[in-house]
C-alpha cells in the first residue's frame, strides 16, 4: 500500500479506525508535512458556541458526499456555519 499511495502523498487525513490493522514493521515509512484529524461535520453541529472553538491540530470536516440537488441544499442548510 505505501508504495501505491502512502508514499508520494504530502498531506494525511487521520480517519477514525473501523478495524484496526496491524502491519509488518519495514522501516520504510515517512513523515508528512501536515496531517489533518477528520471530525464529522454533524459532530461539530452539535456544538453551541462554535465561534469559540479552536482545534488542537489541523482538523478537516467530513461529511457524505450530496448525490442529487436536493441533497445539496440540505447539505448547506444543516451546515450553514461551515464555509462550503
Amino acid at each position: 500500500m505505501r508504495n501505491s499511495a502512502l508514499k508520494k502523498a504530502n498531506y494525511q487525513m487521520l480517519l477514525p479506525n473501523k478495524k484496526v490493522v496491524y502491519l509488518d514493521q519495514d522501516n520504510q515509512g515517512g513523515t508528512n508535512s501536515r496531517s489533518y484529524l477528520a471530525l464529522p461535520a454533524s459532530s461539530f453541529n452539535k456544538i453551541k458556541h462554535q465561534a469559540d472553538v479552536r482545534f488542537a491540530m489541523p482538523t478537516a470536516l467530513t461529511f457524505k458526499m450530496p448525490d442529487s440537488k436536493v441533497k445539496l441544499k440540505n447539505l448547506k442548510r444543516t451546515n450553514s456555519s461551515v464555509e462550503l
